[in-house]
């Protein structure tokens, strides 16, 4: 039975308030199908993490939701539950009453409402193709054409729940299979869910999961715009799909056809409407069947174009007798003589670079019922669209409007002022981008202090963000050295994160340099430090120290606690790759309880990921595994991929470190499953050289050689010149000798070459294995037993105990052993 209670008049006021916030009932949909914590409502609906505990309290207080904390690996986080699957709210002469219950409650998208069609004539075959179809059917067409209508009519009347995604050029493969778990869910499968929540991010368990359960259950998923996507896991997603027959739909919409091969029968490609048709939609708009041959002869079946031509003659507009250019034409008869208002409307929302929501538009200042009009004009013209709770342009008409702005500076100042009130640094980027194309290159210097950090730490995209600095430096590098300076550091921190260290270093040292022209001290310290995270890759550890030195006493002279703070952590970092456990261990240990009680959780994973690179040092696989696994969880439940790749790598070459290659194999191949190759391939780089080291270990030097063929391929394309990646490139050539019975010597001496230039995991690594397959070569035994003994002494420095050395020597020769065996021929010389 539902359980209900009466409540007071005030509170059920506040209950029934909730229907009226479109974001509570998001919320309340979203732990509908599963438990939640803040973070995580924050990441999936876009909205800032203090607006998503602001109405949890309120929920929380009306008795609706409850939160727990519950503990996840080592890691406390608070998730939030409703009390039941069903809310009903009821009026009468007693009084309000809620019910808390019931096993059925209906499906709601709580991300994007069906694209409402007005109007819909005609494309009855292509309907009827859709009915017919079966799996995945792409939809391709060119702007304007009618694809999303055609997608929309026929997702109207399909016989099962549907869920539509739109994608833009930000949008990840793990926002969209999130979105469709939430769906699947909601009827009864939660495994996808599940797999999430527990820290999976495999996507090809992902992905199988997903085939499974819509070869199962009966729904229809739309994704839109998917000529968008720049995350290659999306596009193998669909790829994957598309070879199969399974119950449910999936319907995407694109302007190109997809890279990949697909039937014939799962691609629909849309044409202008026929000439019946045609004259069935301008009919239906209210005009003279007489005026339509002329209008066909001009504009083709193009229904956007003839929505456009119909609306203007309804209005009384003049009729061209021969339309070169429509264009013009919109420009002329659409907008020349649309209403004041309407056409701020209609321009804010052609310069913005996403959907908007209606508080947007509220900042024109237009007075609230003549807004609501021009809003309502508009759609009723079918000049702008709305999804949900959010407007947007057909991209043919935003172009042609934002050719022909009024005052664009001031549209853009009203976007910038926006976004910057939000907390999202997806937001800050795009306050950023109007500030800039609105010539305001103050405001965008201001902002960029802001996201230098979620930058660095990867958490905004590399990119579509390289795109806005590009025209930040080429519009108004000259005008405004304070935006120049910061975009400098910007480009800099985005090539360091691509690997391209001596573009990075030439970025820094300009911003660097800004910053002590103009007396931007926060500049030239945040410059210094990035400059030394840079040098510290490159194997530079004595600069990379001076310029850390150098950052701390202008922190120190101007106060800066924050980056006094940074400067220090990063110098117990250069430690740490010097071989100074002690001291960085120290450091690392006093300063993560303070991380801990201040919420800090980003930098607090980052210090469990260096404690458990040092306890790997010192072989204690069992606590470096542990702090490591802490610190994975945090990087996931944060959404930052890019750390989680990192630490996933780290686990995998502690499983190594323990002797345990498959599990190792199984870590690397779940880190280079989650990052991006396109915008972080210095990392997909490592990633794949430590496979093919691996893999040769296990004696597949087949497989190896054609990952270290991947590895260094990219190396060339992308232009990465890493010394540490050159040597463990070298070691993966002399195993792969070694392991054919060829000789090695050559590889094996180019891989000790830049040791010094090497992080001591690194020198670890290449000197057990260089040094044991010389030492198990007759030719080489001196030179091998000589690089094993100084390895050991290494060792032994950093406090690890004689018997772990000897045991971890004993792993790395079975492994040898193993490669060995998979040879034929033996070098005896």
């Amino acid at each position: 039975m539902p359980r209900s209670r009466d409540v007071s008049i005030e509170e059920g006021s506040e209950f029934l308030s909730i229907l009226s916030d479109d974001i509570m009932v998001k919320i309340l949909v979203m732990l509908s199908s599963s438990p939640s914590s803040t973070r995580g409502l924050s990441r999936v609906l876009g909205v800032g993490e203090s607006s998503i505990s602001r109405r949890l309290k309120s929920l929380e207080r009306l008795g609706i939701v409850e939160g727990r904390w519950v503990s996840s690996g080592g890691v406390n986080v608070k998730l939030y539950y409703t009390k039941a699957k069903e809310i009903t709210i009821r009026i009468g002469s007693q009084g309000i009453i809620v019910s808390l219950g019931g096993d059925r409650y209906p499906l709601y998208d709580p991300y994007y409402s069906l694209p409402v069609n007005r109007l819909f004539v005609g494309r009855k075959p292509q309907l009827e193709f859709l009915r017919k179809g079966k799996g995945v059917t792409f939809i391709v067409g060119i702007a304007g054409i009618g694809k999303t209508s055609l997608a929309a009519e026929y997702a109207r009347v399909f016989d099962g729940p549907v869920l539509w995604n739109i994608v833009s050029e930000s949008t990840t493969f793990f926002q969209l299979i999130r979105r469709i778990s939430l769906l699947l869910a909601a009827l009864g499968d939660k495994r996808i869910l599940e797999s999430l929540n527990q820290g999976y991010e495999d996507p090809d368990h992902l992905i199988g999961l997903l085939i499974d359960s819509l070869s199962k259950v009966r729904c229809l998923i739309i994704i839109d715009d998917y000529h968008n996507s720049h995350d290659n896991r999306i596009n193998d997603l669909v790829s994957r799909l598309s070879k199969l027959k399974i119950e449910s739909r999936v319907i995407v919409i694109s302007r190109k056809k997809p890279e990949f091969y697909i039937d014939r029968e799962n691609i629909l490609i849309v044409q202008e409407m026929s000439q019946d048709e045609a004259r069935e939609l301008v009919t239906s708009l209210g005009i003279d069947p007489a005026e339509f041959e002329r209008a066909y002869s001009i504009l083709g079946g193009i229904p956007q174009l003839l929505i456009l031509y119909s609306e203007a003659v309804k209005k009384g507009l003049s009729i061209p007798t021969i339309l070169e250019d429509i264009s013009d034409y919109i420009a002329k008869e659409i907008l020349g003589k649309m209403p004041y208002e309407e056409r701020l409307v209609l321009e804010l929302l052609s310069i913005v670079r996403r959907p908007s929501p209606y508080q947007m538009l509220k900042k024109l200042g237009i007075k609230g019922s003549k807004l609501r009009e021009a809003v309502t004009s508009l759609e009723r013209s079918m000049l702008i669209e709305r999804i949900g709770s959010q407007y947007y342009v057909n991209e043919m008409i935003a172009r042609v409007v934002e050719e022909r702005l009024e005052d664009p500076e001031e549209l853009h100042r009203i976007a910038a002022e926006f976004y910057s009130s939000s907390e999202r640094e997806e937001d800050l980027v795009e306050a950023i981008y109007h500030h800039i194309m609105g010539g305001y290159p103050v405001g965008a210097a201001k902002l960029m202090a802001k996201i230098i950090e979620p930058l660095a730490q990867a958490r905004i995209s590399v990119k579509p963000f390289e795109k806005i600095m590009r025209a930040a430096l080429d519009g108004h590098g000259e005008s405004n050295p304070h935006l120049r300076g910061w975009a400098c550091l910007a480009m800099g921190i985005v090539k360091k994160l691509e690997g391209l260290f001596g573009e990075a270093l030439e970025y820094l040292d300009r911003s660097e340099g800004i910053g002590s022209s103009i007396g931007d001290q926060r500049l030239e310290v945040y410059s210094k430090i990035e400059g030394s995270i840079v040098l510290r890759q490159m194997g530079r550890y004595e600069e990379a120290l001076k310029k850390l030195e150098e950052a701390l006493s202008i922190a120190r002279d101007i106060r800066d606690r924050y980056a006094v703070e940074r400067i220090l952590y990063n110098i117990a970092v250069v430690s740490f790759f010097t071989g100074d456990l002690d001291s960085s261990e120290t450091y690392f240990r006093d300063i993560l309880a303070r991380l801990s009680r201040s919420g800090d959780r980003f930098r607090e994973a980052l210090t469990l990921g260096w404690l458990g690179m040092i306890y790997r040092i010192k072989l204690k696989a069992k606590e470096s595994l542990e702090v490591l696994d802490r610190s994975s969880k945090i990087f996931l439940d944060l959404g930052a991929v890019h750390s989680l790749a990192i630490a996933y790598r780290e686990i995998a070459s502690t499983q190594f470190i323990a002797g345990r290659l498959v599990d190792a194999l199984n870590y690397l191949e779940r880190a280079v499953a989650v990052i991006d190759q396109n915008s972080y391939p210095h990392l997909v780089i490592g990633i794949k050289l430590d496979m093919s080291v691996y893999k040769v270990l296990m004696g597949e030097p087949e497989v190896s050689r054609k990952i270290l063929g991947d590895a260094e391929e990219l190396m060339r394309l992308k232009g990465i010149e890493d010394p540490e990646y050159r040597a463990i490139l070298a070691l993966c050539r002399a195993l792969n000798e070694y392991s054919g019975g060829r000789d090695f010597y050559k590889h094996a001496l180019t891989a000790l070459k830049p040791l010094e230039k090497c992080g001591i995991y690194r020198r670890i690594f290449i000197m057990s294995l260089i040094g044991m397959i010389m030492a198990n070569t007759r030719s080489h035994r001196e030179e091998g037993q000589h690089i094993l003994n100084t390895l050991k002494e290494m060792l032994k420095d950093t406090g690890v105990r004689g018997e772990d050395i000897e045991e971890f020597l004993d792993t790395i020769a079975r492994m040898i052993k193993i490669a060995r065996s998979s040879g034929k021929a033996v070098i005896e010389k």
